[in-house]
C-alpha cells in the first residue's frame, strides 16, 4: 500500500494511506463464506505472489504475512457508491462475480511494519511475525532469509481454500 501523507504528534504517528474499499482478505474470505473457490484463489493468490514478488526485487522480506495484511481495492466501486447510506459492503462482498469482474480487484500487500531489507547473502534471525503463519525456522530460532515469506505464502493459499489455518499450534 501507498503512503500518501504523515504526521507525528507528541505521543503518536499517524499515517495516511491509499483507500482499499474492499478491507481486508480474512473478511473477504469470511463474506465468501469461509473459504474462496479455487478458481477465485488462484485470481487473488497469483496477484500477492506478484505483490511479494515485488517486495523481493527491493531485498526487503516482510515477515508478518497473513490474510489480515492483504487489502483489496475494487475500481469499480466509486466512492458515491460508498458512501450511500444504503450499500452494503458484505452484501457487495457475498454477491461479487469473479468470472466477471475479477479485473477490477485490485490486492495490495500492507504492514510493512515487520519488514526488513536483507542484503544479499543477509540473514535475519528475530522471532517476529504471527506465529501461525511463521516459517519453522523462525519458530525454532534458526536463521531465514525471504524464503520464510514463501512459507507464509503457502499458509496462505491454503487458508483462501479451506477457510482454516494449516496448522493449529
Amino acid at each position: 500500500m501507498r503512503l500518501k501523507d504523515s504526521t507525528r504528534t507528541s505521543s503518536n504517528f499517524y499515517l495516511a494511506l491509499e483507500l482499499c474499499n474492499g478491507g481486508d482478505l480474512y473478511t473477504f474470505v469470511r463474506a465468501r463464506g469461509g473459504s474462496l473457490s479455487e478458481q477465485e484463489t488462484r485470481i487473488v493468490f497469483r496477484r500477492v505472489v506478484q505483490g511479494m514478488a515485488a517486495i523481493k526485487e527491493q531485498d526487503v522480506v516482510h515477515r508478518d504475512l497473513k490474510l489480515d495484511n492483504i487489502m483489496l481495492h475494487f475500481s469499480e466501486l466509486r466512492s458515491n457508491v460508498c458512501a450511500d447510506k444504503n450499500f452494503n459492503m458484505a452484501e457487495y462482498i457475498r454477491a461479487f462475480d469473479f468470472r466477471q469482474h475479477h479485473q477490477s480487484i485490485r490486492v495490495k500487500i500492507a504492514d510493512l511494519g515487520f519488514a526488513r531489507k536483507l542484503q544479499a547473502n543477509e540473514l535475519a534471525l528475530t522471532f517476529i511475525g504471527t506465529p501461525l503463519n511463521m516459517a519453522p525456522e523462525i519458530v525454532f530460532g534458526y536463521e531465514y532469509c525471504h524464503k520464510a515469506d514463501v512459507w507464509s505464502l503457502g499458509c496462505l493459499f491454503y487458508q483462501m481454500l479451506t477457510g482454516y489455518q494449516p496448522f493449529m499450534a
